[in-house]
């Protein structure tokens, strides 16, 4: 499903000393069609980039993406514009995704609208199939976003991209702005969804408790490159890299406070 391949992204900041940051640097990355497919690291190791490079919501420094046998880096405006239904992506925080100024049911059917998929007669059943399928109360619909929980926002976030059906769903941290009982719930949600529509997933989280509840493999970036990936029961469970090992030591030991 997706082929990166020496991906990079460099960013230079400042005038007369300038200074070059790798964000992304020169990673190579195969996703399996229909698989859930983890993405970890710690905070600035450059997940997200990497997500939104091979969404192309960034250009790469160098570098190639291959999603369904199409290189997306060669591909003009135009025809990029027609393969973004098929690719889409859950955000962090579910209260921005949505805009304040729309109820919940026209934030969800504006990307249906606009790219014209079905006939106007044909909303209705469709928005109600959805939002059956995120476990969205329609009673929401009406509700703005500031109106409803975090956790009604993300259902709202995920209703809106089952209307596309898309083959691709990158999730970036789409439980950590969440409490723990809604983080659950959302997981399990995702879960079966994804096993029901049997679309490709990138997963990404700190949470290596989801990775391993969520994922099939999963690879850990640091300063810009995978340096492990494999099966998850084999990363999680005996990480070959010193890093991981870190990773997962702190993952699944339990915290104790002085007193």
């Amino acid at each position: 499903m997706i082929n990166v391949r020496h991906l990079s992204k460099h960013y230079t900041s400042g005038i007369v000393n300038k200074r070059l940051t790798r964000a992304v640097d020169g990673v190579n990355l195969s996703v399996p069609k229909g698989s859930v497919f983890g993405l970890t690291g710690e905070s600035g190791c450059g997940k997200t980039t990497l997500a939104m490079l091979i969404l192309r919501l960034v250009e790469p420094t160098a570098g190639s993406i291959t999603i369904d046998g199409k290189d997306i880096t060669r591909l003009g405006k135009r025809a990029l514009n027609r393969l973004r239904p098929d690719y889409q992506i859950i955000w962090q925080n579910p209260d921005t995704s949505l805009s304040p100024r729309l109820p919940l049911k026209d934030s969800i059917m504006e990307p249906l609208r606009y790219y014209a998929r079905v006939r106007r007669k044909d909303e209705a059943a469709i928005l109600s199939r959805c939002c059956k399928m995120a476990e969205l109360p329609e009673s929401l619909l009406g509700r703005y976003p500031h109106e409803v929980s975090g956790g009604e926002n993300q259902r709202a976030v995920i209703t809106r991209l089952l209307t596309l059906r898309p083959t691709l769903l990158i999730a970036d941290e789409p439980t950590s702005s969440l409490d723990v009982l809604v983080q659950a719930q959302i997981l399990e949600l995702l879960k079966r969804i994804q096993k029901q529509l049997a679309f490709t997933m990138l997963f990404i989280s700190h949470d290596l408790q989801a990775i391993g509840f969520m994922c099939d493999r999963v690879a850990v970036m640091r300063n810009g490159k995978i340096i492990e990936s494999g099966a998850c029961g084999q990363v999680l469970s005996a990480p070959r890299t010193p890093y991981c090992r870190e990773l997962v030591d702190n993952a699944f030991r339990p915290w104790r406070f002085a007193s």
